[in-house]
């Protein structure tokens, strides 16, 4: 591993560090492209070493400046806590299931998806249908937030805060508050185990992801505040998709070379 590497990561750390600050996200879904593509990563290195940056405690400024919202809500947090930590393993044992090109593939779907997302998202996004939120319920959304960032080697904010949206009427900044204190605590720990088991966390490259992302995150996170984020949010899911299809090119390409 060269010097020039832990810069080049450490850079992408800086870029989506301040993306995820203006964006308020953890951006790993962007962070594993940049670093499949440009870095030539194998997608399960790729998920396991960006898995292993959200150990640190990336939200915790964000949690610190919610705290009213998340105080409120702590013994829900704390049930997911436990929960997510425990399933994301679960979740990244299921990613060997399948090799570096299906997973490549599968991600690639996730990317797009969630670039789909972005594009239409609006301020506030309820459900008309709006179901109580309990122990049990809470329960539910932290394995499926495990499974997915296990899986996919990402935090769960993209599940949490939609379910918490849609299904159970809440804010966004208490769904928001919500998510970002579960991702505080190193949650994604029963990821890491499984990856890291199996070779694909790479420390030093963690370290210096953590690093650029923690310098930048503040900076970001202060921009957004004073900017209606609404048309960089459609760009940015614009930018995702995009990403999505070129991300999965070179496999279908090969697939079908392979099957004629």
């Amino acid at each position: 591993m060269t010097n020039e590497l832990i810069a080049q990561f450490g850079f992408i750390g800086l870029l989506i560090g301040f993306v995820g600050g203006y964006l308020g996200i953890g951006g790993a879904p962007l962070y594993i492209f940049l670093v499949g593509t440009f870095l030539g990563f194998p997608q399960h290195m790729a998920q396991g070493t960006i898995v292993a940056i959200m150990l640190g405690p990336m939200t915790l400024p964000g949690v610190i400046a919610m705290w009213g919202l998340v105080k409120k809500n702590l013994e829900y947090i704390f049930i997911a806590v436990l929960t997510y930590a425990i399933f994301s393993y679960f979740g990244a044992a299921a990613a060997y299931y399948f090799n570096n090109d299906s997973l490549r593939v599968i991600f690639a779907t996730f990317l797009f998806a969630l670039g789909v997302k972005y594009c239409r998202a609006t301020e506030e996004e309820f459900s008309s249908t709006v179901l109580p939120l309990t122990r049990g319920t809470m329960t539910l959304i932290g394995i499926a937030a495990g499974v997915v960032g296990g899986f996919f080697g990402i935090g769960g904010g993209v599940v949490i805060i939609p379910i918490l949206m849609r299904f159970f009427g809440r804010h966004k900044d208490e769904a928001r508050a919500i998510s970002l204190a579960v991702l505080a605590p190193p949650v994604s720990v029963g990821a890491v185990i499984k990856y890291h088991s199996m070779g694909h966390v790479n420390w030093i490259l963690v370290l210096a992801g953590f690093t650029g992302y923690v310098l930048s995150n503040y900076w970001g996170a202060k921009l957004g505040k004073s900017h209606s984020s609404g048309n960089f949010r459609f760009y940015f899911g614009l930018i995702l998709a995009t990403s999505a299809v070129l991300y999965a090119i070179p496999v279908l390409k090969q697939w079908i070379s392979l099957a004629y």
